[in-house]
């Protein structure tokens, strides 16, 4: 049994599946798991199937059913804007949300030096809503004109993230967006505006141009407490979107000198795997990224490479 503290906060963990969470007395039986409804819903449980995760939802409730580990012993949905108060809180013990939800609840964390115990950066996750990449928030101007100076007393700023603008524009008079933002600064009543963006088709179509990023939000995994587990949870999850850009190749070579000219062809994430067959030849395996992989076929046969197989692979942790 282990034991680490951290701001009044003790978590107690074993090897079985029973994990007991106490704080001031009182005692909530196993870990919860928040994660995202809306539009990062499908991505996250598409992510927690690919390690053999599966989240079972019933009817409206906000609870659902976790089966593939006894890590967590139930799992709440919430927007993401809710996680990271929940989980600094420790109404759940880690959530999956996107960085800019968890940098608006805690601005400071914009500072280089500010180390936030009750929200540690577990993982990042390199997908979005509609994307395989990161989401931006932005700050933003109409094209055309005078370049707004950003910096200026009183400069009217409309916003989706007001705790990120003020820490970023401490000078600006700040008014909270509830949507459609990129209209209002087209529109002329507002000088700038914030917002999220993935394709900045948005921001293209209104007729504006960016003028600054704030922060670049990856969705991540947070927690308020990090053990082996949770950061081995973190690093395989991580690990399956690794593994969409990688194959699993394997083929033979029927002597030395072929197979020395494969391994010094593969562009292999680590030194490949070579095994003597049982009558001749050697047998190679190695991951390799999926970018000109029939490029790379075509350049083995070359060298001489048989019996060419592909796999796809779950998960890839480094």
């Amino acid at each position: 049994l282990t034991q680490a503290e951290h701001d009044g906060k003790v978590i107690r963990y074993s090897q079985c599946s029973q994990r007991t969470f106490t704080k001031k007395g009182s005692t909530v039986e196993n870990l919860a798991l928040g994660l995202p409804n809306g539009s990062l819903q499908a991505k996250t449980l598409e992510l927690l199937e690919k390690v053999g995760i599966s989240v079972t939802m019933s009817g409206r409730s906000s609870k659902a059913v976790l089966r593939g580990t006894d890590l967590f012993s139930h799992v709440l949905f919430m927007r993401p804007q809710d996680i990271p108060d929940m989980v600094a809180h420790n109404h759940i013990t880690c959530g999956i949300c996107g960085w800019d939800c968890v940098v608006e609840f805690r601005p400071q964390l914009l500072e280089a030096d500010y180390v936030d115990k009750t929200l540690v950066r577990v993982a990042d996750f390199s997908f979005s809503r509609r994307s395989s990449v990161p989401a931006r928030v932005i700050a933003f101007s109409r094209k055309g004109g005078y370049a707004p100076d950003i910096n200026r007393v009183g400069i009217r700023i409309t916003t989706e993230y007001p705790n990120i603008t003020k820490h970023r524009f401490p000078n600006a008079e700040i008014v909270f967006s509830h949507g459609g933002t990129e209209a209002k600064v087209a529109a002329g009543a507002f000088e700038l505006g914030v917002c999220i963006t993935e394709t900045e088709a948005s921001i293209e179509e209104n007729g504006l141009r960016i003028v600054n990023e704030l922060i670049v939000s990856p969705v991540v995994l947070v927690s308020n407490t990090l053990t082996q587990e949770i950061q081995a949870l973190g690093d395989m999850l991580k690990g399956a979107l690794d593994a969409e850009a990688v194959q699993l190749v394997k083929m033979n070579a029927p002597n030395e000198r072929v197979r020395d000219a494969i391994v010094a062809a593969l562009p292999s994430l680590s030194s490949p795997t070579v095994n003597k067959l049982a009558k001749a030849g050697f047998a190679i395996e190695a991951v390799v990224p999926k970018q000109h992989l029939v490029e790379l076929f075509i350049k083995l046969r070359a060298c001489g490479a048989s019996g060419w197989i592909q796999h796809d692979l779950n998960t890839v942790v480094r």
